[in-house]
C-alpha cells in the first residue's frame, strides 16, 4: 500500500510542476541559483552576472539572503545596494534585467512580488519595471511590516513584445532626497503568455494599369478576430482547479483501485495507468484492466468455523485429591462424602 500510495503521489507532482513551470520564461526567478558568496547580503555592482541568467544594471543591488524573509524560497533583492550611502548617491539605483524570446505583437503577463528593505527611510518604496519601450512603477508602503513580517504583495503588468527577443528590466524609483540604500524589495519573477498575438489585416499593393473607366474599389473582407484563449477566462485559482481535475480523471482507474482497497492489483495497474492512460484508449484499457482485476479480487466471506464443545469441569476430592466423576457423592478412594453444588 505505501509503495502505491508513493507512486502516484510523485506521478501527480510531477504532473503540476510540469504543467505550472512550461510557461515561465523567466530563468532563475527566485534568483535561488547563484554563485555569490553569502552572508546575509551581498552588494553586486553594476555588470554583476552571478545571479544565473540576470544582469546588474545601473549601480548597485544587494543580494538578500538572511536578512529578511524572501517571499519564494530563501533569496530576494534590494534594488538599492549597500554602497549607497549619504556621500556617494550616485550608487544608489540599481537594478536587474534579463533577455528571453518573444514574438512581435504577444502580450506577456509579467507577475513578481513586491516588498521594501524595512530597515530605513523612505517608508514607500518605489520600483519600475519595464520591457519593449513600455513601462510602470509600483509602490510599496512598509508601514507595520518588519523583518520577519514583509508583506509581500504580487504584482502584476503587462507588455506587448516588438522583436524576437525582449529584455525585461526592474529598477529602483526611489527618487531624491530619498536615496539611501533601503530600496524597494524584489522576488518571484514569472512572465507567461497572455493567449493569441494580434494581427492586422494587410491589402498587398500591386501596381496595375490605369483603368480605361472608373473601377469600383475591392471590397476586402475583415480578418476573422482570433478566439480568446482560455488561460485568459481562468485565474491562477481556476487553472491549478483544471489541473487538479485533470489529474484526478488520468488517474481515476489507480485511485478506484485504491479506494477500493485492492493494493495487490493496483501494483500492477498503477505503471499502466502512468504509461498509456494519455491516449485516451489507453485510459480506457486501464480502466477495464482497474474494473476486472478489482472483481477477481473479490471473495466471499469464509463461514464461520463451528464452536467447539465446552469442556466438562473436573473435580477433585477435597481429602485426598483424587480426581472425581461428574456428579460423584461419595470419593471411591478414601469415601468421603462430596458436597454436591
Amino acid at each position: 500500500m505505501s509503495c502505491a500510495l508513493l507512486f502516484l503521489a510523485l506521478s501527480v507532482s510531477l504532473v503540476f510542476t510540469g504543467l505550472a513551470r512550461s510557461q515561465d520564461l523567466i530563468v532563475n526567478g527566485s534568483f535561488e541559483e547563484t554563485s555569490a558568496p553569502l552572508g546575509s547580503y551581498q552588494d553586486l555592482p553594476a555588470g554583476s552576472k552571478v545571479i544565473t541568467g540576470w544582469t546588474v544594471i545601473l549601480n548597485h543591488i544587494d543580494l538578500v539572503n538572511s536578512l529578511w524573509a524572501a517571499s519564494t524560497g530563501r533569496h530576494s533583492l534590494d534594488l538599492e545596494g549597500s554602497a549607497c550611502n549619504t556621500s556617494s548617491t550616485d550608487a544608489c539605483l540599481g537594478g536587474i534585467a534579463q533577455t528571453f524570446a518573444t514574438n512581435p505583437g504577444q502580450n506577456y503577463d509579467v507577475s513578481f512580488d513586491l516588498s521594501g528593505n524595512p530597515y530605513g527611510q523612505p517608508p514607500v518604496k518605489a520600483l519600475k519595471v519595464s520591457a519593449a519601450g513600455q513601462s510602470q512603477i509600483f509602490s510599496f508602503d512598509l508601514t507595520g511590516h518588519n523583518v520577519t513580517n514583509m508583506g509581500w504583495t504580487t504584482q502584476h503588468w503587462s507588455f506587448t513584445a516588438t522583436s524576437a527577443e525582449t529584455t525585461l528590466e526592474f529598477e529602483s524609483a526611489d527618487m531624491a532626497p530619498n536615496l539611501s540604500g533601503w530600496g524597494p524589495a524584489l522576488d518571484n519573477v514569472v512572465v507567461t503568455t497572455m493567449g493569441p498575438r494580434s494581427t492586422a489585416s494587410q491589402v498587398p499593393k500591386t501596381t496595375a494599369r490605369p483603368p480605361l473607366r472608373p473601377a469600383t474599389p475591392p471590397t476586402v473582407a475583415p480578418s476573422p478576430k482570433p478566439a480568446p484563449a482560455l488561460s485568459n477566462y481562468l485565474s491562477d485559482a481556476g487553472r491549478i482547479r483544471l489541473l487538479a481535475a485533470a489529474a484526478l480523471l488520468y488517474f481515476s482507474p489507480s485511485l478506484y483501485l485504491l479506494f477500493k482497497g485492492k493494493f495487490r492489483p493496483l501494483l500492477s495497474i498503477f505503471p499502466l495507468n502512468l504509461l498509456i492512460a494519455w491516449t485516451g484508449i489507453g485510459w480506457l484499457i486501464t480502466w477495464w484492466l482497474a474494473y476486472s482485476a478489482a472483481k477477481r479480487a473479490t471473495r466471499d466471506p469464509k463461514p464461520p468455523l463451528p464452536l467447539s464443545p465446552p469442556l466438562a469441569e473436573s473435580k477433585f476430592c477435597p481429602r485426598c485429591g483424587s480426581d472425581l466423576t461428574p456428579g460423584a457423592r461419595v470419593c471411591v478412594s478414601c469415601g468421603a462424602t462430596q458436597r454436591i453444588g
